[in-house]
């Protein structure tokens, strides 16, 4: 048997390159004495999230501790960098759980002639952005009437389409749903642009407005169906990144929406809330379908790894839909309107009208002289329910991709994915149950089923693509470059003697960045062992652990 020579120096070498250009491959080659080093290096990169500069510089302090370690350089100027394989984004589900293409086949007439339609108005589109529109059409127009015989389940999705500004057409692949909406007379029942959650709940208990005796018929007719359906809401927020920044401040205006958007989601038979002008307010049947758009970037803090958004089930109730990068369409839109098909606008308007609405009845309060006073009295009949039937198999394939999901969780050492996996099966009955009860009658054959599980793999898939980007994304542009302008400032200022304080950094040499992320960069920096703190009567001076005088 021969034995195979193995170059450790040229292993440590390339591994070592691979580190300073931001990149980790899979598996670290065999380095022989020099394993040692190179795994204080390895610390170096992961505890600066990736920093190609803090592993020069760890690196450049070894060479001078370790001169037979520097030699390895010495006639390596330009080092390839080693090859990273791909690793497969989305973990695969175990043979006999994924269903054939066709089994699908005809689940939803209705869903293909809505995303072809939406494909001509909104070319550019990502693909998943048309069928997940639909999808939260559905959900909005469905208003909490569809019920799933799973536990007493409904139809809610809360849905964030997430790409970058103007590569995907995310505004306007929405703006077609919300058209047909207003194409079938059914745009009343979405909730305001923007509001703060104190005013939603408040529309969704149902005021009667003081005005409401001089309105004209047709905007009381307006009233009345919404009022109707006070508490089954449809909102569409643009800038969702926006109002997820605002949620996470602790005492922001919006921070109760974070809350709120959890109870809305599990569909409880009432919501009651108390205020102080009002006292206790009920929602009866509360329900919201929520459509977003935001951009990764959006997501940097709230989407990142360890995030409190991902373990308290925040996140978890949202579906995410995000392109593959370098995916976009440069297709220029044609010229001319293009109205909603007719037989489209058919089928959710009857589907509506025979999911039915609470009858309502809306009348004056008068004072004892027999004159308005400005108030009403409400009477409704209850919320329309229809529970869906579910077909021959259908429970069977539920559970196995439902029980796979969870397998899939024990292999998985990132816990940030356990509430959506968790989550996504019952996410797929519910595309299920939209689709029968709009086209079938309520009985959730297995195309249904086979549909909804093909829909809710994208939505994994989207899931793990969305998770990579913010936080590589976050690590090369965010928190790496701040780290690199970190060193290279700090090295300038000590080869001068100065050793800066946090807020001398900031306002002098690094005024971009601010004042917490400078000083969590150098709390970083120091756990790596490149920078120490020095205490002064007012302040701590930062200065690097081996100053540019000490080397040779």
């Amino acid at each position: 048997m021969v034995a195979i020579a193995i170059d450790y120096d040229a292993n440590a070498r390339l591994y070592l390159a691979s580190l300073q250009a931001g990149q980790r491959p899979d598996i670290r080659p065999d380095c022989g004495r020099w394993s040692g080093l190179v795994a204080e290096l390895e610390t170096v990169f992961e505890r600066t999230n990736g920093s190609g500069q803090a592993v020069q510089y760890a690196l450049d302090s070894l060479k001078k501790k370790h001169p037979d370690f520097a030699e390895i350089f010495a006639s390596h100027e330009t080092l390839p960098v080693l090859e990273i394989k791909p690793e497969e984004i989305c973990p695969p589900l175990p043979d006999g759980v994924a269903l054939p293409p066709e089994f699908s086949n005809g689940a939803s007439p209705c869903l293909d002639e809505y995303v072809a339609y939406s494909r001509d108005v909104s070319p550019e589109g990502f693909a998943d952005f048309h069928e997940a529109a639909f999808l939260w059409l559905a959900s909005v127009i469905a208003a909490r009437r569809v019920k799933i015989p799973l536990n007493k389940q409904y139809t809610p999705l809360m849905i964030a389409l997430v790409a970058r500004t103007s590569l995907y057409a995310k505004t306007s692949t929405a703006d077609v749903a919300i058209s047909v909406l207003q194409a079938c007379g059914l745009r009343w029942f979405l909730g305001a642009d923007e509001t703060t959650p104190q005013k939603l709940l408040s529309d969704m208990v149902g005021t009667v407005p003081a005005n409401y005796g001089d309105l004209d018929f047709e905007k009381q007719d307006r009233i009345k169906l919404r009022l109707a359906m006070s508490g089954q809401r449809g909102w569409y927020y643009d800038e969702f990144g926006e109002l997820v920044k605002s949620l996470t401040k602790a005492n922001g205006v919006m921070s109760d929406f974070k809350g709120l958007l959890l109870k809305l989601d599990n569909c409880a038979d009432q919501y009651e809330y108390a205020t102080q002008k009002r006292g206790n307010e009920i929602i009866e049947k509360p329900y919201l379908a929520l459509l977003g758009s935001m951009t990764p970037a959006s997501m940097r803090l709230s989407g990142k790894s360890g995030s409190e958004l991902w373990s308290d089930g925040f996140w978890a109730r949202m579906v995410f839909v995000c392109p593959p990068e370098g995916t976009s369409l440069d297709i220029p839109y044609s010229i001319g309107d293009k109205p909603v098909p007719f037989s489209l606008r058919e089928k959710l308007r009857k589907w509506h009208h025979d999911l039915g609405m609470p009858d309502i009845s809306i009348e004056a309060i008068l004072d004892e002289k027999g004159r308005p006073t400005g108030r009403y009295t409400v009477e409704k009949s209850d919320l329309p329910e229809h529970t869906c039937i579910l077909g021959d198999g259908v429970r069977d394939a539920w559970v196995r991709y439902r029980s796979a999901l969870k397998d899939l969780l024990k292999f998985q050492k990132n816990e940030d994915f356990d509430g959506s996996y968790n989550r996504l099966a019952t996410k797929a009955m519910r595309i299920a149950a939209l689709l029968a009860s709009l086209e079938n009658d309520g009985l959730i054959e297995l195309r249904h089923w086979a549909k909804a599980q093909e829909i809710a793999e994208r939505w994994r898939l989207s899931l793990h693509e969305l998770y990579s980007q913010v936080n590589s994304a976050m690590r090369e542009t965010d928190v790496a470059k701040l780290e690199d302008t970190v060193l290279r400032t700090m090295q300038r200022l000590a080869e001068r003697g100065m050793h800066p304080s946090v807020s001398e950094l900031k306002s002098s040499y690094i005024q971009k960045a601010s004042r917490k992320d400078i000083e969590e960069t150098l709390k970083t920096l120091a756990k790596a062992g490149l920078v120490e703190a020095e205490k002064t009567t007012h302040s701590y001076r930062w200065h690097l652990v081996e100053e540019p005088n000490q080397r040779t």
